[in-house]
């Protein structure tokens, strides 16, 4: 089996194992329930349309042994309905509520991904707190472009579908990372 084929098998049943942890968490917090499933991984971000569109992304730095940068990224659309299905009615239009889930989404999210990481890989890593950008797809990605040739990092996209009872999103979870641990 090459190593690539291995790294991926490790990412795959880490994301997993992750996504399921944050689907409890997340689900207790907002009294909902929520599943989160890996649709697929690459390694690369293709930005597939065409158009400019406007974008909601959650960015946490990693530090430790494995260092890098983490994005989760919605569309405007999907954040806002993020935001009908997790918020009460009367917080819909209060940008700090609105910040604050999805940034308490990215923490949970991030925490569950670098804790398995971490306990698999037997590495010291953490996130500092994530905060929101908001951006256009081609910003995005001139974003990804410079801090990957920047560093010498590895790319890895893992596309999921985030579900809050009826509400399906599709979410891209992207991590920049210093290749030499995986």
């Amino acid at each position: 089996m090459d190593n690539h084929h291995n790294n991926s098998v490790l990412n795959s049943e880490i994301i997993k194992e992750s996504f399921h942890h944050t689907a409890k968490s997340f689900s207790l917090f907002i009294n909902k329930n929520v599943t989160i499933d890996l649709i697929n991984i690459n390694n690369s971000y293709i930005n597939k349309s065409k158009e400019n569109n406007s974008l909601v992304v959650l960015f946490s730095e990693i530090k430790g042994n494995l260092t890098g940068k983490c994005y989760l990224k919605f569309t405007n659309s999907d954040a806002r309905k993020f935001y009908s299905a997790c918020l009460p009615n009367e917080y819909l239009n209060d940008e700090d509520m609105k910040t604050g889930i999805l940034t308490e989404l990215d923490n949970v999210l991030t925490a569950s991904v670098i804790t398995v990481l971490a306990n698999r890989l037997k590495v010291h890593t953490y996130a500092h707190v994530p905060f929101l950008l908001k951006m256009n797809n081609f910003e995005f990605e001139d974003m990804l472009k410079i801090d990957i040739n920047s560093n010498s990092r590895k790319l890895i996209n893992f596309h999921s579908v985030f579900k809050i009872e009826e509400l399906s999103l599709k979410t891209e979870f992207i991590w920049i990372i210093n290749s030499e641990i995986l």
